[in-house]
């Protein structure tokens, strides 16, 4: 949080004639590789955890955290999440850039709500990756001890992810019902993408922290901790296909900016 404060308070101002940079190729490609990166890691642990034996039993579905507690998936974990929080952050760099001189013309705090939430995501997301679960948790859950400081700072960054992508992902939808003039920054086709990206997450979200395991009362069902492992899955991948749908955003604004010289050369 810290960080992102420190982020969001050192940028540079901007005046009111500043309309964002054209956006470069690699800042086009950030939110859909980082997609890619998301949903391939969690493809990939999910796997490997299956295929080694790493699921306890009747657990189809484990939040996604007790993929990256044992080996080989631990790893890849680590790896993969560190990947995608780092080029979701390089991602939400290139949307300040772009979009956020526009936005903070009118309407200047839900822009700045987006921004904050899109840092305190992508350090969360790096966070939650490299400091993983234990490899012991659910069986300190399931005895009731004390988890260890390590779980609880995984589990910190993983909150401040969940937290920094709802903050995000919310105050933009917000943002473009907004003011009319807010409206055109984005194309229809887009905020209809990020409409039904993010609409599952706002059913799934409560329910998924409702069902956690780290709830001694609901571990007892094993259908419920599935239950919220799904949830959990369909949170996630909603905020990982929002963020994706800056690809597009980018690629418009690139192709206006470019119609607007042509313009002029003419």
């Amino acid at each position: 949080v810290i960080i992102s404060i420190v982020l969001l308070t050192t940028m540079k101002t901007y005046d009111d004639e500043s309309d964002g940079i054209e956006p470069k190729v690699m800042q086009i490609l950030f939110p859909l590789l980082g997609s890619i990166c998301g949903l391939s890691t969690i493809g990939v642990i999910y796997y490997q955890a299956s295929n080694s034996g790493h699921l306890l039993p009747d657990m189809i579905t484990p939040p996604i955290s007790l993929l990256g507690c044992q080996s080989p998936e631990h790893r890849t974990y680590q790896i993969g999440f560190a990947i995608t929080g780092l080029i979701l952050f390089l991602s939400v760099k290139a949307w300040k850039d772009i979009f956020f001189p526009e936005f903070l013309k009118v309407t200047p705090t839900s822009c700045r709500l987006v921004l904050f939430g899109g840092f305190l995501s992508s350090i969360g997301c790096i966070g939650q990756g490299i400091v993983t679960l234990d490899d012991d948790f659910m069986f300190r859950v399931q005895s009731k001890q004390p988890v260890s400081y390590q779980s609880l700072l995984h589990q910190w960054f993983a909150m401040s992810f969940f937290l920094g992508a709802a903050i995000h992902c919310y105050s933009t939808i917000f943002m473009c019902f907004g003011p009319k003039s807010a409206e055109h920054i984005y194309s229809t086709n887009s905020f209809l993408v990020k409409l039904c990206c993010i609409a599952p997450s706002f059913f799934a979200w409560p329910l998924a922290e409702a069902l956690h395991p780290i709830n001694d009362q609901v571990y007892t069902t094993q259908r419920r901790v599935n239950v919220g492992g799904v949830a959990q899955y369909i949170t996630v991948i909603s905020y990982i296909l929002f963020f994706g749908s800056y690809s597009l955003d980018f690629l418009n604004k690139k192709m206006e900016k470019q119609n607007q010289r042509l313009g002029k050369e003419n």
